[in-house]
């Protein structure tokens, strides 16, 4: 997979926001975004139910699969260089309910207001990071500094935690 196109509500504050956001963080995978229900939506992707997805976020891949709700969310932060491990455990069986409450609460604002500055989520939104290369470094750096989690040869144990 090399690319996703993300159909969101164009009319919806809260859409427009984290379709924002997504713009702007540093991705592994192209993001295009197209709004839901449009006609060039509506022309791409004939055989989906375009009035679902005014209703739901949906992602298509490049190779043809079909996200939607949480699983479209979840595809879209593994899209992006600072979330991709976060999507990972997300998806467990043991945070996914926890994910799910979380796409809850957001989807009680999205009705409720235009959220185009005034409903506050930009607060608790991380802002993008503007060097990919610096935080793929600060990655790197943090695997080849921990130590093994057993005894060594010399049959000390060590100090670091477990990789």
């Amino acid at each position: 997979m090399r690319a996703l196109t993300v159909l969101y509500d164009s009319h919806c504050g809260l859409c427009r926001r984290v379709k924002d956001w997504l713009t702007e963080q540093p991705a592994y995978l192209a993001l295009e975004f197209l709004a839901a229900g449009s006609p060039e939506a509506d022309a791409r992707y004939p055989s989906l139910d375009h009035a679902r997805t005014l209703s739901e976020l949906t992602a298509i891949s490049d190779e043809g699969g079909v996200y939607r709700g949480e699983d479209a969310f979840l595809i879209c932060l593994y899209a992006l260089y600072d979330y991709r491990g976060h999507s990972l455990w997300l998806g467990t069986p043991s945070w996914r309910p926890v994910f799910r409450l979380g796409l809850s609460a957001l989807e009680a604002l999205r009705g409720t207001t235009a959220c185009d500055g005034e409903c506050g989520l930009g607060e608790f939104m991380p802002p993008a990071r503007s060097n990919r290369r610096s935080s793929l470094r600060r990655a790197h750096a943090r695997r080849s500094t921990r130590r093994p989690a057993y005894p060594t040869e010399g049959g000390t144990p060590s100090a670091g935690r477990a990789s």
